[in-house]
Parts: structure tokens; sequence; C-alpha cells
């Protein structure tokens, strides 16, 4: 009985010790943790952490339960489960399921004490994916470092990648790690961009083309289903277009610290293995070897039909100019931000990704062979002074092949942001590609069901090439033949089905469903999906919108086959792709079913009604009465909360003039009363001299743009667009 009773107390003990709060059991640093490999170079130490007061170890996909060792300081430990416990040394292997009577299971509770420290924490493990860990160079450079400015990089440090049998992909020096991303960057989870020591073919393709030093990690924090981006460009990649980048799932670990599951990708840029083309930014290093990548002078040149172009001042040419050009069609405001870029008669926005800093020349040739391209697509598929078809300045297929997964993606950003194009030195036309960004696609980013809509097919390029008949024949056939039995044979088709790069469902959400189990615990958020629920919904969305593209494919006949987004807003306004983002985010509805009414009045109704759905429409307790406005009404909860917040100020008799145009000056104010108390922060101050301080605070923030300095004229719904959608982009990216 002695003998029973001594083995007995210590159980005892922990189970009282169980009821204690989990802030008793909270780690610390060199509290028990686990080592993902024994041979590699660089650490891959794996601590515990604290995750809402409660503690964590989440081991990659290869660690053996059934042979598993911590190692701990201090002599013999105890660990217990559910109702069984053993002792244990630091580093000895000893069974762990056996703690548990329902063995292997998604999550381990567990208490462990040693000496005076106890410890409550889950132990959860990942299935089939690769594990990567990253480590600080320093203390001053790790990863709070990083994640405090995207501009910060921690230079150095060691990178190991495993596969997801714990096997060597990489293990060695990292030359920098640091920030990437523009709206993603803003949110909790972030993203990285990691430049190797050495070359290396991270996702192991096989392709020694594909081993490179250049590598993103794409955080997928607003995609509940952590699936978006792989799917997409597995896709794009199944059906052609062209340089589709090669994308793999992987637990990250920064630090010894588990950071959740992220896609690993080749970046979108000008190399082999990548975009394969003549690489402009090597030969006008090797022309101007003086040349300051973060020092330089732009000079901006505006023509008379309304054009534009920036290109960098003082850059000597190479001898051939005419490639490679990667490019990015893009929202004005980021287009604006790079160092070269052009801006179409038709209002389009395409920033030169390579090279990134081009001279006179550069910029000025791939003006010519771009604009050649849009006029004729804005032609009816033909130029208007040529006479040649679109198809001699753009590869048919490859913009067809894009065409059809953006629109398959219900992606937002189709044709207008994180769409590239791109063109080889001596090369006749433009090709399309590669994709990116589809995190936000599938119908998340709206607020309207799009499932039976077109989105890709509403926008000004989109509604222009859906009008050529040739084009909607390629569209037709390829999808028919390529995109068809991609999707319906293999993605919906379940169980192992599988193609060139894209296989079914089914496999996608079991590959990581562990790791969405486990990334879930640090970034699930209130306004997140539940992880059952997205995978409904995702495969739900997939079905019925093939089905939807389907009918409406069939259909085409070489007439127009999407009609414009609103009869009354032409796709080659300024305002179009302006009117296009605040429909589509929300903000900004029309007049009437097919109407915009952009050159109709800016009320201040309107006004004060579209800034309170872009900080996303709070609902406001208090109510107040005003001289010249009802209690019942579109605006009036909207204008209660801007009285209250200050945007606004009842005026002479109570009254706020709903009904009164809004001019530049009164909106700008509105603004302005609104970014102070969000402490929204101009940064420079425009160089142009504005009548009032509320209109240069907007002006330094770009919600105005330079020559606008008339207080007092109306605006108009077109002009109300056009500055909220800069308001909604800036917001978005904070």
């Amino acid at each position: 009985m002695g003998r029973a009773l001594a083995k007995l107390i210590p159980a005892l003990a922990l189970l009282c010790l169980l009821c204690l709060p989990a802030a008793a059991g909270a780690p610390e640093a060199g509290e028990p943790w686990y080592r993902a490999s024994q041979s590699a170079e660089g650490s891959t130490a794996v601590y515990l952490q604290e995750v809402n007061g409660e503690s964590y170890l989440f081991l990659p996909s290869w660690a053996d339960l059934k042979s598993f060792s911590l190692n701990f300081e201090g002599g013999t430990a105890v660990i217990m489960g559910q109702g069984a416990y053993r002792y244990i040394r630091s580093g000895e292997s000893f069974d762990l399921t056996l703690l548990f009577s329902s063995g292997e299971r998604e999550s381990y509770p567990l208490v462990f004490s040693c000496g005076t420290k106890l410890i409550k924490f889950t132990l959860m493990k990942s299935q089939n994916l690769r594990a990567m860990f990253i480590t600080s160079p320093s203390e001053e450079q790790d990863r709070l470092f990083v994640e405090a400015d995207k501009e910060n990089r921690a230079e150095g440090g060691t990178l190991v990648l495993l596969r997801p049998d714990g096997s060597k992909v990489y293990d060695g020096l990292l030359e920098d790690i640091h920030g990437r991303g523009n709206t993603t960057w803003h949110e909790p989870k972030k993203p990285y961009r990691l430049n190797l020591a050495s070359r290396c073919d991270l996702l192991d393709t096989g392709d020694p083309m594909e081993a490179d030093k250049d590598w993103v990690l794409l955080a997928n924090y607003s995609d509940d289903t952590h699936l978006h981006n792989l799917i997409t460009q597995d896709l794009a990649g199944e059906i052609g277009v062209p340089y589709t980048p090669h994308m793999a799932q992987v637990d990250l670990y920064y630090d010894g610290l588990y950071r959740g599951l992220y896609d690993l990708s080749e970046k979108t840029e000008v190399g082999a293995g990548r975009v394969n083309v003549a690489d402009l930014d090597k030969a006008l290093e090797k022309e101007n070897p003086d040349l300051d990548p973060e020092n330089y002078e732009t000079v901006h040149v505006r023509l008379e039909n309304g054009a534009e172009y920036q290109y960098v001042a003082g850059v000597r040419n190479p001898a051939d100019i005419t490639g490679g050009y990667l490019a990015e069609i893009d929202y004005e405001m980021r287009a604006r931000g790079e160092a070269a870029f052009i801006k179409t008669r038709n209002n389009k926005y395409v920033a030169l990704v390579t090279p990134e800093l081009a001279s006179k020349a550069m910029t000025e040739y791939f003006f010519d062979c771009y604009t050649l391209f849009e006029e004729a697509v804005f032609n009816g598929g033909v130029h208007p002074e040529t006479g040649q078809p679109y198809t001699d300045y753009m590869d048919g297929d490859s913009l067809a092949r894009s065409y059809l997964i953006m629109e398959l993606a219900a992606d937002n950003d189709s044709f207008t942001s994180s769409t590239y194009l791109h063109l080889d030195a001596g090369g006749e036309k433009f090709y399309f590609g590669p994709l990116w960004d589809f995190d936000s696609g599938y119908g998340t980013y709206f607020e309207e069901d799009v499932t039976f809509a077109f989105v890709a097919g509403k926008t000004a390029i989109g509604n222009r090439l859906l009008a050529i008949p040739d084009f909607q024949e390629r569209v037709k056939h390829i999808f028919k033949e390529e995109l068809l039995p991609a999707v319906r044979g293999v993605l919906l088709a379940g169980g192992d089905a599988r193609g060139d790069r894209v296989r079914s469902l089914d496999s996608y959400f079991s590959g990581c469903a562990a790791s969405r189990r486990m990334d879930d615990v640090l970034w699930l958020g209130e306004k997140k999906t539940p992880p059952d629920k997205a995978e409904e919904y995702f495969r739900t969305f997939i079905s019925r919108r093939i089905g939807f593209l389907e009918t409406e494919i069939n259909r085409w006949d070489g007439s127009p086959a999407v009609s414009p987004m609103f009869i009354d807003v032409p796709d080659n306004s300024v305002y179009y792709d302006a009117v296009s983002y605040v429909q589509n985010v929300g903000i900004f509805r029309g007049t009437a079913e097919m109407a915009f009414s952009p050159e109709g009045d800016f009320t201040r109704a309107m006004a004060v009604t579209v800034l309170y759905r872009t900080v996303g429409s709070p609902l406001m307790a208090n109510e107040y009465e005003f001289s010249d406005m009802g209690t019942v009404g579109w605006y009036v909860q909207p204008f209660t909360w801007a009285v209250e917040k200050g945007v606004v100020k009842p005026e002479k008799g109570n009254t706020l003039r709903p009904w009164d145009v809004t001019t530049v000056g009164e909106l700008c104010g509105m603004l302005y009363n609104y970014g102070r108390a969000a402490d929204l922060s101009p940064g420079e101050r425009s160089g142009e001299k504005y009548p009032t301080q509320a209109m240069s605070w907007c002006a330094a923030l770009g919600l105005i743009q330079p020559g606008e300095q008339d207080a007092a004229r109306p605006l108009t719904r077109a002009d109300g667009a056009l500055i909220f959608q800069r308001l909604h982009l800036l917001l978005s990216a904070r």
C-alpha cells in the first residue's frame, strides 16, 4: 500500500494543480521545448508559447508522438495527460499517446512539472506540410523589429526548410528578411520577403532553373480557407498562364515560435525560373554603376490627350531597350508611388516593375507598345490608325487564360491591380501573366454575392475585351478544353484526382487541416469564418461559379457579352475604375439599377453617408434633431455619427444643409476632421499652396490632386467616387 500510495501522490497533486488558472503555467524562455531536427546546422527549436493566456507547443508534421522527447532544464519531470502520467528526463523518448485513452487526437492537453515549475499546455501537431525555421541574427533585429516597419531589414540570420518527412531542403544563412505587401502588410499576421545567402529550389520542383535566392511568404490573413492563392496559382499553371509562380504551404517558426500557416512562393520578378525575359535592370546597372536606387530624380510628363508618364532622370540607356519589361496594372495611388509609370488616355495606370528605374527612352518605348494594345481593345479589337488587330500587340491566348482565372476567382483586382504583363527583348507583342494575389478573391471582398455575376468582365478593359468576337472565341475554346476539365474533372472531382499542377479540393483541405487548426489558435478573430464553414462556402462557390460561367460563355455569339456596370459611366472615363471600386466595396451606390449619375450633384448627405460607410457604419445610440433634417432616412444615422465625431457641426438655426452640394473645401474639411480623430498622418505636405489647412492636409495624403485649389468648386458624384476610392485604399493599407 505504501509503495502504491507513493506512486499515486504525484498524480493526485497534478490533478489538483489542473484547477490553477492558465496564467500559472505561462512559459518562460528556456522552458520545455522541442528540437525539430537533430542534424540541422541552423536552429530548429520550438518553444512553448502563450496565446490568449494559454500555453501551446506547436509541432511540425514529422514529429513522432510515439517516440517523443522534450528538452528542459532540471532533472526528472512528470508529464500528465488525461488520467495517465509518467516520469521523464530531458531528451528521453516516450510514447505521449499512451497518456490519453483515445490515442492519437487533434490536440493534447498536458501538465508538466519539474521541481518548482508547473506548466499547463496544449500540444498540437501539423501534418503533410513543410516547416520553415527562421532565426534572427540578433536580438536587435528580431521578428518584432522586422514587423515594426516594412522598411526594416534584418540582415543575416539562418533559415532551415524541412520536408514533411523531416529531411532538409535548405539549411543555411539568410542575407536578409523584411516585410512585404500592401494591404496585407497592415494586418496582424505579417507577410515577409526572404533573401537566401545561396540559391536553392525551395519547392523541390526538380528544375535547376527554379533555384533562386529571392522568396516570399504570404500570410493569407483575410483568407479563411488558406487556399485561395495556392489553388488559383495551380489552376493558372494547369492551363498554361505564362510564368505562373510555384507555391506550397509551410508551417512557419520564427525565433522558435510558431507563426502560422503560410504560402511559400516564388517572387514575381524577372529572372531565370521566374519571368524569364531579358533583364533590363541588370543592363541598367552595367551602364549606370553609380545610380542610387534610393536617391534619384523623376520627371513627369503630361500629354495633350490626357495621358501621362514618369521616368527617372539622368539614366544612360543600354544598347537594347526593347525588353524585357515586367509591368503591373495598378491603382492610381500605387502607380504614382513608383519611380516609372504610365497613364493612358483611357485613364489606366501601369507601373514598371522591371526596369524599376526606367529612363525616358525606356518609359516612352513601353508607353508606345502598351498604348497600341489598349487603343486596339478600346476600338473593337482593331487599332484605329494602324488597322492591326489587338493580337498583333498582345498574345491573345495568354490574355484569355488570365481573364478566365480572374473571372473564376471573382477577383476584385482584375485588370485594375496586381495584374502583370511582360514583354521580352525584340518581342513583337506583350504576354499577360504571371497572375498574382487572390487571397481576397472568391467573393470575400464584395459586400454583395457575386457568385452569379461577372467581375473581371465588368472592368473597363474586361468589358471592352468581351465585345471582341475573336476574344470571345478564344475564351470559349480555352474554357471548354482547359479550364472546365481542370475544375470539374480535378478540383471538384474529389478523392485523389490530380492534374499536372491542380488537385482535388479534398486533397487541398485534408493536406492543411491540421495546420489550419494550429493557425486558427493564433489568428482566428471574431470576423473570421470557422474552418468547416469556410471550406463549405469555398466548395459551394467554386461549383456554382463554374456553372454560371459555363452557362454564360455558351451564350456568347460575337455581340458584346457583358453589359457595362452603369450605362452612364463610359469605360474610358477618368472615373470608371473609381466608380467600380466604390460600388464593389459597398460604400457608394448608384442612383438607379443601371445608372450612377456621375455628373449629378454630390450632396452633403451623400458625402457624410459615404464617409460613414467607409469607416464601417458604426451604430450610434444617441439621437439628434435638426431643423432641416427628419428623423427617418438613409442619411440620419450617418449624420448622427458625423456630428458626434465632430466631422460636421450644426450651423445657424441648428441646420446641417444635407441637400446642398458639397464643395471641395467642405469635403476636405470633413475628411480633415475625421482624419485628426483617426490619427491619419499626412507625411510630407504638398509643395503647392492651398487655401485651407484641410485642403493642404488632403493633398498631402493624395486625396485631392495637384492643381485642385478651388475650395468653392462644387463636387459631382464622379468626383466623390474618385476621392473616396483614394481614402478607402489609404485606410485599407493602414
